[in-house]
């Protein structure tokens, strides 16, 4: 828990689950692939979500859109779950949860972010010295396994950042 913050990893790992709660200090995971996530959300919050950061869309972002608190917050950082795909995509299919439940949606681009860099460092530096911030790479080597390292990340394979590194450092 960071700046008062009860957070709810969201993943299909069991490896990741662990590593959210043992290694980040999540409160909780919810495994997509075994478990009902809407159910799941409204047992670890029954009084709502505040804040939803969204990686994925689609089904996961409708079980949070049926759980969010009134005046919630909804950040749209990635679209996984469509990145594969040709043709339209659909919105959420909960769409009117947004005025029901008087949501906040915003787009949520990080080189909107990088003048702050500073102000981050400023916040994250002592976690990250203190070992309260850590970070994982999913390192897959060389220009020509680019598909594997995408595939990875669409399937959800791979725990932390992904990465493809071009030549040894």
């Amino acid at each position: 828990m960071r700046l008062g913050c009860r957070v709810i990893g969201i993943t299909g790992l069991k490896q990741k689950g662990a590593w959210l709660t043992d290694e980040l200090g999540f409160s909780a995971t919810i495994d997509y692939k075994r478990e009902d996530v809407a159910s799941r959300l409204r047992e670890l919050c029954p009084e709502g979500i505040n804040v939803y950061f969204d990686n994925v869309g689609g089904n996961i972002l409708d079980a949070a859109l049926e759980n969010m608190a009134l005046f919630g917050r909804v950040a749209v950082c990635g679209l996984l779950l469509n990145y594969d795909q040709e043709g339209p995509i659909p919105g959420p299919y909960k769409f009117d949860q947004v005025l029901m439940k008087r949501l906040q949606f915003t787009g949520f681009f990080s080189p909107d972010f990088y003048h702050r860099g500073p102000d981050v460092n400023r916040i994250m530096r002592p976690w990250y010295e203190a070992g309260k911030l850590k970070m994982e790479f999913d390192v897959t080597q060389g220009l020509e396994n680019t598909l594997e390292a995408y595939e990875r990340l669409i399937t959800g394979k791979k725990v932390g950042k992904s990465l493809v590194q071009l030549a040894e450092l």
